[in-house]
């Protein structure tokens, strides 16, 4: 520096210049090196915090609107849901217990009904028509079913339609001839009268509408035991009119056929009632195991089809009580008689000591497949007087196992086609409990062939079936345990 201060200015302009270039000493903003803000977690976090400290008062409040809002919104679905059940109860109702016209008076002179959990006689019509002419309506079936929930049993009892009957005001005739006479009300008065039995319930089953039900269940699985084609059954239904023997599933269509199927077999009428009898069997054991889900549908199906005068709480409680029954406790037979002329008009006389044996069987709650026939004494073999014995060609055989002899029905039988006998199915009986062997035969028309049969096979057991047998063809060996094979050539196995 010198004297003359040049240095100080100089000094000063530089100082002036580096002041120049340095940042602003306004301060306009701060960047921290951290931030004061929340995160969106954070913020979250102290909401929650925040909202616990509540007055309680408030809270109490908050609770009992919360509660109110809850419990309105319940209310409005479970009495939505009630109404509509109850519509619906009341729908089912309605188409089950239908009291006008030919239905009216239904209960009218039918026996008092037993107590709940009792058996019960209920009569089953199957009725080729709606309920509003019964003027051409055909009582295609007819069935006395004895229901014993307790012991989960039930034995159903087919009538034939041709069987000779008194009509109130018509006086003999067939008993199909009741309905279209006087609609359901006088066939269920001439079958109390002429069963003597006290039937308490009855069922009216459009079947022309029955085909709905089984589709409701989704159709049923049933072996078919010889191919079926006709189609009458199958009211004009070219498609339907064909089923096939063996294992099928059926819808409606087709098991309407098949219940129905009647011109190709020669005895018509007694076929179609051992195949009712078979698909009936196959139908309950659906309905009994069907899903929860198909309820509805089937319930909805079952009331625009069936009249009835059970209510739906006994409907329901039988349903319950039978579900898990057992096959074997589902028997069917039916109705003893015979084809016979008289006046000239074909009918279907019954035998009075079989029915009244039949009967006796259902109330001790009996198996007819585990218990020998005891209607009549054995038949003591005919001896034809000025008639040749029907050839073993002209002859049908249905051969069943009832010794538990393993292969011992199919042994038979092979000895029976070597004899020339027509031989038409094999298997098993219900239980292997026969003691005795015997023949069987379905109608007095057949005694003659049956005796031919016994002789082949020196079984000297012969009787007529009542009702008691379901079997195909004329004739029906049941393989005892008495019965020796080593006469015939035949080689047996162990007993099962």
């Amino acid at each position: 520096m010198n004297d003359s201060g040049e240095f100080a200015r100089g000094g000063a302009r530089r100082s002036d210049r580096h002041r120049a270039k340095r940042p602003s000493a306004q301060i306009t903003r701060i960047r921290p090196a951290s931030t004061s803000g929340e995160t969106p977690r954070q913020a979250a976090q102290r909401r929650r915090e925040a909202s616990k400290i509540v007055d309680p008062v408030v809270k109490r409040r908050r609770r009992r609107r919360t509660l109110a809002v809850v419990g309105f919104v319940v209310a409005v679905v479970v009495l939505a849901g009630a109404g509509a059940a109850y519509a619906w109860y009341q729908t089912l109702n309605t188409n089950l217990h239908q009291v006008t016209g030919q239905f009216a008076g239904m209960s009218a002179g039918v026996a008092t009904a037993p107590a709940p959990g009792k058996p019960f006689y209920m009569l089953i019509m199957g009725v080729d028509t709606r309920p509003t002419d019964f003027t051409t309506a055909r009582s295609d079936t007819l069935i006395v079913a004895y229901v014993d929930a307790a012991r989960k049993r039930i034995t159903t009892m087919s009538i034939p339609r041709d069987t000779k009957v008194v009509i109130a005001g018509r006086g003999t005739a067939k008993i199909n001839e009741a309905m279209q006479l006087g609609g359901p009300k006088l066939v269920l008065r001439t079958v109390r009268s002429f069963t003597g039995l006290p039937i308490s319930h009855w069922a009216y089953i459009d079947f022309g509408g029955f085909k709905d039900i089984v589709d409701a269940v989704g159709g049923i699985d049933i072996n078919v035991p010889y191919t079926i084609d006709d189609i009458e059954a199958s009211n004009n239904h070219p498609s339907a009119a064909l089923i096939k023997k063996g294992p099928r599933h059926l819808d409606g269509q087709h098991a309407l056929t098949f219940v129905r199927a009647r011109h190709q077999f020669a005895d018509q009428d007694f076929t179609r009632m051992k195949d009712q009898q078979l698909f009936m069997k196959a139908l309950g054991k659906k309905i009994l195991s069907a899903n929860v889900l198909s309820l509805p549908a089937l319930a909805n199906s079952a009331s625009k089809n069936v009249h009835t005068d059970l209510s739906i709480s006994q409907i329901i409680g039988l349903a319950l009580n039978f579900r898990g029954m057992n096959d074997k406790m589902f028997q069917s037979v039916t109705m003893p008689g015979t084809p016979q002329y008289v006046g000239g008009v074909s009918y279907v006389v019954a035998d009075e000591a079989g029915l009244a044996e039949i009967t006796a069987k259902m109330e001790r709650g009996e198996l007819f497949t585990a218990v020998a026939s005891s209607v009549t004494a054995t038949v003591t073999k005919a001896v034809t007087t000025g008639a040749a014995a029907p050839r073993p060609s002209t002859i049908t055989v249905t051969v069943r196992n009832g010794a538990g002899v393993s292969g011992i029905a199919k042994s038979v039988a092979n000895a029976l086609t070597k004899k020339g006998f027509v031989v038409k199915d094999t298997g098993n009986m219900g239980q292997f409990v026969f003691d005795k062997s015997m023949v069987v035969f379905s109608s007095s028309a057949d005694a003659a062939k049956a005796n031919v049969v016994s002789n082949a096979l020196n079984i000297s057991t012969v009787e007529p079936s009542k009702g008691l047998y379901t079997f195909s063809g004329e004739v029906l060996v049941v393989i005892g345990k008495d019965f020796d094979p080593a006469k015939f050539g035949i080689t047996t196995s162990k007993r099962n």
